[in-house]
Protein backbone atom coordinates (compact mmCIF):
# COMPACT_ATOMS: atom_id res chain seq x y z
CA UNK A 1 0.00 0.00 0.00
CA UNK A 2 1.30 3.36 -0.85
CA UNK A 3 1.65 5.94 1.61
CA UNK A 4 1.68 8.84 -0.83
CA UNK A 5 0.16 10.16 -3.61
CA UNK A 6 2.60 9.75 -6.30
CA UNK A 7 2.46 12.38 -9.41
CA UNK A 8 4.81 11.86 -12.65
CA UNK A 9 5.02 14.95 -15.22
CA UNK A 10 4.40 13.90 -18.12
CA UNK A 11 7.96 15.34 -20.63
CA UNK A 12 5.79 15.45 -23.84
CA UNK A 13 5.14 18.38 -25.36
CA UNK A 14 6.72 21.48 -26.29
CA UNK A 15 7.00 25.20 -24.87
CA UNK A 16 5.22 27.45 -24.89
CA UNK A 17 1.67 25.32 -25.17
CA UNK A 18 3.65 23.12 -22.81
CA UNK A 19 5.77 23.83 -19.86
CA UNK A 20 5.88 27.00 -19.54
CA UNK A 21 3.41 28.52 -16.97
CA UNK A 22 1.99 31.94 -16.25
CA UNK A 23 1.77 33.22 -13.01
CA UNK A 24 -0.20 36.46 -13.75
CA UNK A 25 -3.80 37.11 -15.70
CA UNK A 26 -6.74 35.24 -16.07
CA UNK A 27 -5.30 32.08 -16.12
CA UNK A 28 -2.68 32.11 -13.47
CA UNK A 29 -4.15 29.34 -11.24
CA UNK A 30 -2.99 26.50 -13.81
CA UNK A 31 0.41 28.27 -13.64
CA UNK A 32 0.78 28.35 -10.10
CA UNK A 33 -0.76 24.49 -9.48
CA UNK A 34 2.04 23.63 -12.50
CA UNK A 35 4.64 25.87 -10.65
CA UNK A 36 3.72 24.22 -6.91
CA UNK A 37 3.12 20.74 -8.50
CA UNK A 38 7.11 20.66 -8.99
CA UNK A 39 7.88 22.19 -6.14
CA UNK A 40 6.11 19.58 -3.79
CA UNK A 41 8.50 16.77 -3.91
CA UNK A 42 7.00 14.24 -1.96
CA UNK A 43 4.31 14.03 -4.82
CA UNK A 44 6.52 13.67 -7.45
CA UNK A 45 8.29 10.74 -9.11
CA UNK A 46 10.57 10.50 -12.27
CA UNK A 47 9.37 6.92 -12.64
CA UNK A 48 5.92 6.50 -14.63
CA UNK A 49 5.65 3.51 -13.29
CA UNK A 50 5.58 4.24 -9.87
CA UNK A 51 2.78 7.32 -10.49
CA UNK A 52 -1.01 7.09 -9.22
CA UNK A 53 -1.38 9.88 -11.81
CA UNK A 54 -0.01 11.76 -15.21
CA UNK A 55 0.05 15.52 -15.28
CA UNK A 56 0.31 16.87 -18.60
CA UNK A 57 1.07 20.73 -17.91
CA UNK A 58 -0.64 22.01 -20.78
CA UNK A 59 -1.33 25.98 -20.41
CA UNK A 60 -4.99 26.86 -22.47
CA UNK A 61 -3.91 30.47 -22.26
CA UNK A 62 -0.42 29.64 -24.09
CA UNK A 63 -2.76 28.09 -26.52
CA UNK A 64 -4.34 31.31 -27.32
CA UNK A 65 -1.34 33.42 -27.24
CA UNK A 66 0.29 31.28 -29.35
CA UNK A 67 -2.32 30.12 -32.28
CA UNK A 68 -4.44 32.51 -32.13
CA UNK A 69 -4.68 34.93 -34.93
CA UNK A 70 -6.05 38.43 -33.24
CA UNK A 71 -9.32 39.67 -33.91
CA UNK A 72 -9.58 36.96 -36.57
CA UNK A 73 -12.73 35.53 -34.38
CA UNK A 74 -11.45 32.45 -35.77
CA UNK A 75 -10.13 29.37 -33.18
CA UNK A 76 -10.38 26.29 -35.67
CA UNK A 77 -6.79 26.27 -35.72
CA UNK A 78 -6.82 25.92 -31.46
CA UNK A 79 -9.36 23.46 -32.07
CA UNK A 80 -7.52 21.65 -34.86
CA UNK A 81 -4.06 21.69 -32.27
CA UNK A 82 -6.43 19.84 -29.28
CA UNK A 83 -7.81 17.62 -31.81
CA UNK A 84 -4.34 16.25 -33.36
CA UNK A 85 -3.09 16.17 -29.90
CA UNK A 86 -5.93 14.52 -28.35
CA UNK A 87 -5.76 11.17 -31.11
CA UNK A 88 -1.82 11.27 -30.69
CA UNK A 89 -2.86 10.72 -27.00
CA UNK A 90 -5.23 8.29 -27.95
CA UNK A 91 -3.53 6.50 -30.55
CA UNK A 92 -3.96 2.77 -30.26
CA UNK A 93 -2.51 -0.14 -31.35
CA UNK A 94 -4.77 -0.81 -34.22
CA UNK A 95 -6.83 1.15 -36.77
CA UNK A 96 -10.70 1.14 -36.46
CA UNK A 97 -10.10 -1.58 -39.39
CA UNK A 98 -7.96 -3.94 -37.00
CA UNK A 99 -4.59 -3.34 -39.24
CA UNK A 100 -1.86 -2.32 -37.24
CA UNK A 101 -1.31 1.48 -36.51
CA UNK A 102 1.84 2.12 -38.14
CA UNK A 103 2.59 5.58 -36.10
CA UNK A 104 1.58 3.75 -32.61
CA UNK A 105 4.27 3.92 -29.96
CA UNK A 106 3.98 1.92 -26.81
CA UNK A 107 3.76 4.25 -23.81
CA UNK A 108 5.15 3.47 -20.27
CA UNK A 109 1.94 4.20 -19.16
CA UNK A 110 -0.12 0.72 -17.62
CA UNK A 111 -3.48 0.80 -15.58
CA UNK A 112 -4.16 -2.59 -13.47
CA UNK A 113 -7.33 -2.83 -12.80
CA UNK A 114 -7.79 -5.85 -10.40
CA UNK A 115 -8.92 -3.35 -7.52
CA UNK A 116 -9.07 0.08 -7.61
CA UNK A 117 -8.90 0.22 -3.74
CA UNK A 118 -5.15 -1.31 -4.23
CA UNK A 119 -4.10 2.35 -4.47
CA UNK A 120 -5.84 3.62 -1.64
CA UNK A 121 -4.38 3.69 2.08
CA UNK A 122 -6.99 3.10 4.67
CA UNK A 123 -6.97 7.53 4.83
CA UNK A 124 -8.20 8.02 1.84
CA UNK A 125 -7.67 11.44 0.48
CA UNK A 126 -8.49 13.26 -2.83
CA UNK A 127 -7.59 12.03 -6.01
CA UNK A 128 -9.36 14.82 -7.81
CA UNK A 129 -8.95 18.47 -6.96
CA UNK A 130 -11.46 20.73 -8.87
CA UNK A 131 -11.60 24.51 -9.06
CA UNK A 132 -14.81 25.95 -9.25
CA UNK A 133 -16.47 29.08 -8.52
CA UNK A 134 -18.28 30.57 -5.98
CA UNK A 135 -21.93 31.22 -7.09
CA UNK A 136 -22.43 28.57 -8.86
CA UNK A 137 -25.62 27.58 -7.50
CA UNK A 138 -27.16 31.13 -7.42
CA UNK A 139 -28.42 32.02 -10.80
CA UNK A 140 -31.93 30.10 -9.98
CA UNK A 141 -31.92 30.39 -6.31
CA UNK A 142 -35.06 31.76 -5.57
CA UNK A 143 -35.60 35.23 -3.72
CA UNK A 144 -31.52 36.02 -4.69
CA UNK A 145 -31.19 39.56 -5.21
CA UNK A 146 -28.54 39.20 -8.66
CA UNK A 147 -28.12 43.08 -8.20
CA UNK A 148 -26.13 42.24 -5.19
CA UNK A 149 -24.19 38.69 -6.85
CA UNK A 150 -20.92 38.74 -8.92
CA UNK A 151 -20.94 39.10 -12.85
CA UNK A 152 -21.13 35.65 -14.07
CA UNK A 153 -24.08 34.91 -11.57
CA UNK A 154 -26.44 38.03 -13.24
CA UNK A 155 -25.28 37.28 -16.65
CA UNK A 156 -25.46 33.32 -16.58
CA UNK A 157 -27.98 33.54 -19.36
CA UNK A 158 -26.08 35.58 -21.30
CA UNK A 159 -23.13 33.81 -20.84
CA UNK A 160 -24.60 30.69 -22.49
CA UNK A 161 -25.36 29.15 -19.12
CA UNK A 162 -21.45 28.58 -17.56
CA UNK A 163 -22.68 28.53 -14.36
CA UNK A 164 -25.67 25.79 -14.96
CA UNK A 165 -22.85 24.00 -16.47
CA UNK A 166 -20.13 23.82 -14.63
CA UNK A 167 -22.57 22.84 -11.76
CA UNK A 168 -23.46 19.92 -13.87
CA UNK A 169 -19.55 19.18 -13.98
CA UNK A 170 -19.59 19.30 -10.29
CA UNK A 171 -22.33 17.20 -10.28
CA UNK A 172 -20.45 14.11 -11.80
CA UNK A 173 -17.63 14.54 -10.00
CA UNK A 174 -19.28 13.88 -6.53
CA UNK A 175 -21.18 10.96 -8.19
CA UNK A 176 -18.11 9.35 -9.73
CA UNK A 177 -17.11 7.47 -6.36
CA UNK A 178 -13.33 9.44 -7.04
CA UNK A 179 -12.54 10.69 -3.40
CA UNK A 180 -12.56 14.74 -4.84
CA UNK A 181 -12.39 18.02 -3.37
CA UNK A 182 -13.76 20.89 -5.20
CA UNK A 183 -13.02 24.42 -4.10
CA UNK A 184 -14.95 27.57 -4.93
CA UNK A 185 -12.57 30.72 -5.11
CA UNK A 186 -14.77 34.22 -4.94
CA UNK A 187 -13.55 36.41 -7.45
CA UNK A 188 -9.37 36.09 -8.03
CA UNK A 189 -7.03 38.61 -7.76
CA UNK A 190 -3.12 39.27 -8.32
CA UNK A 191 -2.38 39.96 -4.10
CA UNK A 192 0.01 37.48 -3.51
CA UNK A 193 -0.67 34.41 -1.32
CA UNK A 194 -1.05 34.89 2.48
CA UNK A 195 -3.87 36.75 3.50
CA UNK A 196 -6.36 35.19 6.33
CA UNK A 197 -8.81 32.69 4.81
CA UNK A 198 -12.46 32.52 5.56
CA UNK A 199 -14.10 29.06 4.28
CA UNK A 200 -17.80 28.54 3.88
CA UNK A 201 -19.93 26.24 2.37
CA UNK A 202 -23.36 26.21 0.96
CA UNK A 203 -22.48 28.90 -1.71
CA UNK A 204 -23.39 32.84 0.20
CA UNK A 205 -20.49 34.11 0.36
CA UNK A 206 -18.72 36.77 -2.29
CA UNK A 207 -15.65 38.70 -2.50
CA UNK A 208 -12.23 37.83 -3.04
CA UNK A 209 -8.83 35.98 -3.10
CA UNK A 210 -5.37 35.41 -4.65
CA UNK A 211 -5.30 33.30 -7.64
CA UNK A 212 -1.58 31.48 -5.75
CA UNK A 213 -3.42 31.45 -2.65
CA UNK A 214 -6.26 28.99 -4.32
CA UNK A 215 -3.17 27.21 -5.75
CA UNK A 216 -1.47 26.40 -2.51
CA UNK A 217 -5.15 25.51 -1.50
CA UNK A 218 -5.66 23.05 -4.25
CA UNK A 219 -2.45 20.96 -3.96
CA UNK A 220 -2.69 21.10 0.37
CA UNK A 221 -6.30 19.55 -0.01
CA UNK A 222 -4.15 16.83 -2.23
CA UNK A 223 -3.00 15.31 1.37
CA UNK A 224 -5.51 16.04 3.51
CA UNK A 225 -8.03 13.33 4.19
CA UNK A 226 -10.17 15.99 5.89
CA UNK A 227 -11.01 17.42 2.33
CA UNK A 228 -11.77 14.13 0.93
CA UNK A 229 -15.68 14.87 -0.31
CA UNK A 230 -15.88 18.12 0.46
CA UNK A 231 -17.16 21.47 -1.96
CA UNK A 232 -16.40 24.59 0.16
CA UNK A 233 -16.31 28.55 -1.07
CA UNK A 234 -13.10 30.42 0.46
CA UNK A 235 -12.26 34.19 -0.06
CA UNK A 236 -9.72 35.76 1.89
CA UNK A 237 -9.06 39.48 3.21
CA UNK A 238 -7.89 42.18 0.93
CA UNK A 239 -5.86 44.16 -0.06
CA UNK A 240 -2.97 42.52 1.02
CA UNK A 241 0.64 42.97 1.24
CA UNK A 242 3.68 40.95 1.74
CA UNK A 243 6.78 42.59 3.92
CA UNK A 244 9.72 40.52 2.15
CA UNK A 245 11.75 40.93 5.14
CA UNK A 246 8.71 39.52 7.29
CA UNK A 247 7.17 37.04 5.28
CA UNK A 248 3.36 35.29 6.04
CA UNK A 249 4.09 31.52 8.08
CA UNK A 250 3.37 28.78 5.53
CA UNK A 251 -0.61 27.70 6.30
CA UNK A 252 -1.50 24.16 7.45
CA UNK A 253 -4.68 23.98 5.20
CA UNK A 254 -5.76 21.07 7.46
CA UNK A 255 -7.03 23.68 10.07
CA UNK A 256 -9.68 25.08 7.70
CA UNK A 257 -10.12 21.81 6.22
CA UNK A 258 -11.28 20.28 9.06
CA UNK A 259 -13.96 22.07 9.81
CA UNK A 260 -15.82 21.29 6.55
CA UNK A 261 -19.04 18.90 6.76
CA UNK A 262 -20.05 16.50 4.34
CA UNK A 263 -23.12 17.11 1.89
CA UNK A 264 -23.03 20.76 1.71
CA UNK A 265 -23.29 22.08 -1.87
CA UNK A 266 -25.54 24.97 -1.80
CA UNK A 267 -28.14 22.94 -4.41
CA UNK A 268 -30.33 21.93 -0.75
CA UNK A 269 -32.14 25.45 -1.58
CA UNK A 270 -32.97 24.79 -5.11
CA UNK A 271 -34.28 21.19 -4.12
CA UNK A 272 -36.26 21.86 -1.77
CA UNK A 273 -40.16 20.74 -2.52
CA UNK A 274 -42.17 24.13 -3.11
CA UNK A 275 -44.33 25.59 -0.03
CA UNK A 276 -48.02 24.89 -0.99
CA UNK A 277 -50.27 27.87 -1.43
Amino acid sequence: MESTLKIYIDKDGNKPIFHQPILKGLYASEGWLLKLMQGYKRFIVKDPRKAHLFYRPFSSRMLEYTLYVRNSHNRTNLCQFLKEYSEKIAANKFEFDGKLNPTFLEGAFKLPLSSIRAYLKETITPRLVRGGFAGITRPDRPGLDLSKQPPAVRLNKELDFILTFKLKEEDLIRESGIPYTIVRPCALTEEPAGANLIFDQGDNITGKISREEVAHICVGALESPYASGETFEVKSVVPFTVDPQNPPPEKDYNVYFKTLKDGITGKEILEQDPVPV
